[in-house]
């Protein structure tokens, strides 16, 4: 009898200790991975996070000092679209850049363009090239130059 509880309990515990939890990850099915960068005035960029918000759809990356951000609007599909200040049209995208080390300066975008090479509402991704040319909205003469940027952002 105590030969067979000893066998019992042993087996419980190797069962107990052998079994590891599952994690609770979310996979994306396409194996996107989340990325949002650019060239700034020749300087790298790389966000720390990336969105996509609202009901009319906005893309922002950022990181702790800079932060670029996209006003899409609505019934946009995958295609290039002109960049054409700070809110969208049917035909074009607002476009803005902040510097947070000038005292929050915002730029926003005068020429340029984003191309979605995805733009998959139902699989929640949205993915693309960028780039443009953008002036201070203080009334200054300052601009800047975003280049070879591209996002890949899950929602």
């Amino acid at each position: 009898m105590k030969k067979s509880s000893l066998i019992i309990v042993l087996s419980g515990l190797l069962i107990f200790v052998t079994c590891k939890k599952e994690e609770n990850t979310l996979e994306d099915p396409n194996n996107t991975v989340e990325s949002f960068t650019a060239t700034i005035n020749g300087s790298s960029f790389a966000a720390n996070s990336a969105e996509i918000s609202g009901s009319s759809i906005e893309i922002s990356g950022g990181n702790a000092t800079e932060s670029i951000t996209f006003d899409i609007g609505s019934g946009k599909s995958a295609g290039t679209y002109n960049l054409s200040g700070w809110n969208s049209t049917s035909s074009t995208i607002g476009g803005r850049y902040r510097d947070l080390t000038m005292a929050g300066h915002l730029y926003q975008a005068t020429s340029g363009s984003v191309t979605f090479t995805k733009y998959d509402l139902g699989n929640n991704v949205i993915e693309g090239t960028f780039s443009f040319e953008g002036y201070i909205m203080n009334g200054d003469t300052n601009t800047v130059s975003l280049t070879s940027g591209a996002f890949n952002v899950l929602f």
